[in-house]
C-alpha cells in the first residue's frame, strides 16, 4: 500500500471512530435529557473540567512543537497494530456508554432510583468510557 493511501485509511479511521463517538454521545446527551430520572443530587466538578481544559491548552502552546515530534509514530507497522486497537476501543467505548444508559451524565450525580452499573463493560474495568478513549487516542502529533 503506498504512503498516501495508507495515510488516507488512518486518518479516515480516526476521523470515523471519533465522529461516531461524538455522534452517539449528542444523540445520548439529548435522549437522556428527555427520558432521564430527575437528578437527586450533582457534584460541583464542572470548575475542575474548565481547570483541566485550560492547562492542556496552555501545555500546547508552552511545549514547542520540536518536543512533542519525538513522541510521534510515522512507521507503517506500527500503525497497523493501532487500527484494530482504535476500532475495538471505539466499540469498547460505546458498548460502554449504551451499558449506563439514562444513567449517564457528563457530571457526576445521583439520579432517583440510580442503578450501579456492574455487568458488561463495568464488570471489565471500573471506567471503561476513560479506557477507550485513551487507547483511541491517537499516537501521532496531528
Amino acid at each position: 500500500m503506498t504512503g498516501s493511501a495508507w495515510r488516507w485509511l488512518v486518518d479516515g479511521a480516526l476521523w470515523a471512530c471519533w465522529g461516531l463517538f461524538g455522534l452517539v454521545w449528542a444523540a445520548g446527551a439529548i435522549y437522556n435529557h428527555k427520558h432521564a430520572p430527575a437528578v437527586r443530587e450533582r457534584a460541583g466538578t464542572r470548575d475542575l473540567w474548565i481547570i483541566g481544559g485550560v492547562g492542556l491548552f496552555l501545555l500546547n502552546r508552552v511545549v514547542p512543537l520540536r518536543d512533542w515530534r519525538p513522541l510521534s509514530v510515522t512507521d507503517h507497522r506500527v500503525e497497523l497494530l493501532g487500527l484494530p486497537i482504535l476500532l475495538v476501543a471505539t466499540a469498547f467505548t460505546l458498548w460502554a456508554r449504551a451499558a449506563l444508559g439514562t444513567m449517564w451524565s457528563s457530571t457526576p450525580m445521583a439520579r432517583e432510583h440510580h442503578q450501579l452499573r456492574t455487568h458488561g463493560p463495568y464488570g471489565i474495568t471500573r471506567h471503561p468510557i476513560y479506557t477507550g478513549i485513551l487507547a483511541c487516542s491517537p499516537g501521532r502529533q496531528c
